[in-house]
């Protein structure tokens, strides 16, 4: 029976706050307070854009068509763009929430346009938005169980061309350039034919020997290579050249399982760097405390096929002057991330 777990996945202040303005020597976060919160910045103030340190400038708003300043729908535009994920692939930003899909040219950062979007009904939740550039999948688990696949390769005429009933996962997950699909409940779906997708009977988390609880995404770090985000279990690299054969060749082991789960993960620079990089997920916490999901980086241990948890960093509470906020409605958890390129 598919699990059917809501995981609200708002970004909150706390967590932009943890990824935006570190050095990266190595082309990652650097971890310059171990286990610790987040570090006061001084000389804080406010622009337009709220409080912030003097590293970040404030350079404009995105005003989603059909909003008015403050992002209420205007009347008479009921059809307001909205965003639950977002993906970028060259100069296009592909946009998903639950009630539209959506494709801008950000080719100028400054001044993104809207090359199309078209309006889905109410669909729950497609937070991972996986996309080739060609086809785009928006998986749905509520209300409905199915993958919607979508033809992207035209910017302004998105259209849908098929969908695979059964496969509606919390998060779905393009491999091998689209071809081929993982999805959190363990469902792999067959690509290669977009216009006829097929479900298969193969379920990864048992090829693969999760426990029970599965995993809430996979990230492919390089073509054929996932890292994956178990709820509960150590975290997997897998050798998906196969897709109906994954094979575990490494493992990270979770550090509190009974506090939070594995959101997000990722092996930066196509498997090269010497980290991994992990993050956890705890909702429904309004101050930030030990149990509430980390940024935490692992390495390799030396001659086995095992990494080791090499350091976590965590925000915490703050006076928003200080670019913290003193409380949080509903948590204070990393979720998704975006490494250096570099």
């Amino acid at each position: 029976m598919k699990r059917r777990v809501a995981i609200l996945t708002l970004v909150l202040l706390p967590a932009l706050v943890a990824v935006v303005g570190f050095a990266a020597d190595s082309g990652l976060l650097s971890f310059n307070e171990p286990r610790g919160a987040m570090p006061r910045v001084e000389g804080s103030e406010p622009s337009t854009g709220g409080f912030s340190s003097k590293n970040v400038e404030y350079e404009g708003f995105f005003r989603f068509p059909g909003a008015d300043q403050l992002g209420q729908p205007v009347p008479g535009n009921p059809e307001i763009l909205t965003a639950t994920g977002a993906n970028i692939r060259g100069d296009f930003l592909y946009l998903t929430s639950w009630k539209n899909i959506s494709i801008c040219d950000i080719s100028k950062p400054l001044k993104p346009e809207l090359e199309d979007t078209i309006p889905i009904g109410f669909k729950f939740e497609n937070e991972n938005v996986a996309t080739n550039g060609d086809i785009l999948l928006f998986s749905e688990s509520l209300p409905g169980d199915a993958l919607h696949v979508y033809d992207v390769s035209d910017k302004t005429n998105i259209r849908e061309i098929s969908t695979v009933e059964g496969a509606g996962d919390h998060t779905t997950t393009c491999i091998m350039d689209c071809k081929w699909a993982y999805g959190w409940d363990g469902s792999i779906t067959d690509l290669r034919d977009p216009k006829n997708p097929k479900l298969m009977t193969q379920d990864w988390h048992k090829i693969t020997g999760l426990n029970e609880d599965g995993a809430h995404d996979v990230d492919e770090c390089k073509p054929g290579f996932l890292v994956t985000s178990p709820i509960s279990d150590s975290f997997q690299i897998l050798d998906v050249r196969e897709p109906l054969k994954p094979k575990v060749v490494a493992r990270g082991r979770h550090p509190q399982p009974d506090d939070f789960l594995f959101h997000s993960g990722t092996w930066p620079r196509a498997g090269q760097d010497k980290f991994v990089m992990m993050q956890g997920e705890k909702n429904f916490r309004t101050q930030c405390d030990k149990r509430q999901g980390p940024v935490m980086s692992y390495n390799k241990v030396e001659g086995t096929n095992r990494f080791a948890l090499k350091d976590r960093y965590r925000v915490e509470n703050g006076t928003y002057v200080d670019g913290a906020p003193a409380i949080n409605v509903l948590g204070c958890s990393a979720h998704w991330f975006e490494v250096h390129p570099i």
